[in-house]
């Protein structure tokens, strides 16, 4: 299942971080080695999707890759629809 949170917390040194889920809970660890798709550092309070490695004893924030800013996407609805 595919989760989305902001980055709150990267260490580019260590390659690890923390990311807070969009929908409220606990802030879950992640390495870059988890990440997928393109490579570079992380941002800082963008947006991200992940899934959750639950074979880790504590969960664990894979497979992350930047997603749209919902804020965005809402506005090129609305100019959309408004032709």
């Amino acid at each position: 299942m595919t989760y989305y949170g902001r980055i709150r917390v990267y260490e580019a040194s260590t390659g690890t971080g923390t990311i807070a889920p969009e929908h409220g809970g606990a802030v879950i660890s992640f390495q870059q080695l988890a990440r997928s798709g393109s490579s570079g550092a992380l941002l800082v309070s963008e947006r991200y999707s992940y899934e959750i490695n639950n074979s880790h004893p504590d969960l664990r924030a894979i497979n992350l890759r930047r997603a749209p800013d919902l804020d965005q996407i809402r506005k090129e609805q609305a100019r959309n629809q408004r032709g």
